[in-house]
């Protein structure tokens, strides 16, 4: 699609909040989804993903706020009206089914869009072979396993057709040659003419490998950075940027011109691993010890201690080129612009 069409937004959320009792408010300064890509909210079970997802598809209402998408809005007070259930359609972690077969619930979906009766069962159809389901249409949902469960519910919400598409923890009940398949339907998804897609999840290297953009809650808060590496600080500005002590006095460098109580993000994907002090640009250079390093896909996870504990993201080529093993002492360098200030 033209860069301009991609680039504004489908769905916008200004100055969310909603509360849960006096224990838990999801807030939502900012959030723009985009045609054509995928957006990741990374967070731990309980950080309000669901509730997120559960405002933005018009099943609750915000406290505060407004989301508006094609001339419509969603406010307190302000339903979700339609047109908008029909663009928006949720994928739960748990799905509700039907009764009858698996093809009759995903026909179900184009049947209350309106579909002619004649199209209904060749959309399931379609759907559920996108899945590789297609096989499974007489079944009753019952008789299915977790995995294909989730499958299923992502059947019925493609033969919804919608323009966004929520995901909560789309792969939460699948094994891993299942969970990599699904990453590659999300991502084929997403491309012209098909929806935009937020998925929700607690898995880091997965939004990296999935997402155009990744954002995390945080305390109840949506930030524009990864749930690892947020750390607390005070900050003071010194020669244009912001020297911020994190930790037991470790000194990171941003760009920004916060001062005071702060919290910090590092972008783990944006951390450079070497053995040695590297010739950089980079403001942030420090030594720490290699902790832990777990493989997941061609994504290598590792934990170094630098005063703080960073998680820190490279490949697996990179990681098998580094020859590291725990204990050994290693070197993380990052710039001012992987560090985000709050």
């Amino acid at each position: 699609m033209p860069d301009a069409e991609r680039d504004a937004p489908l769905l916008g959320a200004r100055g969310l909040s909603k509360s849960h009792g006096e224990s838990f408010t999801l807030r939502v300064d900012r959030l723009d989804i985009r045609p054509g890509t995928v957006t990741a909210v990374l967070g731990h079970t309980g950080a309000g993903k669901t509730t997120l997802l559960r405002i933005l598809a018009g099943l609750d209402a915000p406290d505060a706020g407004v989301v508006r998408m094609d001339g419509m809005s969603l406010s307190p007070g302000n339903p979700a009206p339609l047109a908008w259930r029909r663009a928006v359609t949720l994928v739960a972690q748990h799905p509700y089914f039907l009764r009858g077969t698996v093809g009759r619930n995903v026909a179900y979906a184009p049947a209350a869009r309106g579909a002619p009766r004649a199209e209904r069962a060749r959309i399931a159809r379609e759907a559920l072979a996108a899945v590789g389901m297609e096989r499974h249409g007489t079944r009753r949902p019952r008789e299915l396993s977790g995995g294909e469960s989730q499958l299923v519910a992502l059947a019925r919400a493609l033969a919804a057709r919608p323009r966004l598409l929520l995901l909560d923890e789309p792969a939460a009940h699948l094994d891993a040659g299942n969970a990599r398949r699904l990453e590659g339907l999300i991502r084929r998804l997403a491309g012209p003419g098909g929806p935009a897609v937020l998925v929700a999840t607690h898995g880091i290297e997965q939004a990296y490998r999935l997402a155009d953009t990744v954002r995390s809650l945080a305390g109840g808060r949506l930030i524009d950075a990864a749930p690892e590496n947020v750390f607390r600080g005070t900050a003071a500005r010194r020669g244009g940027l912001a020297v911020i002590t994190i930790g037991g006095g470790l000194l990171v460098e941003a760009d920004s011109v916060r001062e005071g109580d702060v919290t910090v993000a590092v972008d783990p994907s944006a951390i450079v691993v070497s053995r040695e002090a590297l010739r950089s640009s980079a403001r942030n250079s420090f030594p720490g010890t290699l902790l832990a390093a777990a493989a997941r896909g061609g994504v290598v996870r590792l934990e170094v201690d630098a005063g703080v504990v960073f998680s820190v993201l490279v490949t697996a080529q990179s990681y098998r080129e580094l020859s590291l093993q725990p204990g050994e002492t290693v070197r993380l360098t990052f710039k001012t612009t992987a560090v985000r200030v709050f």
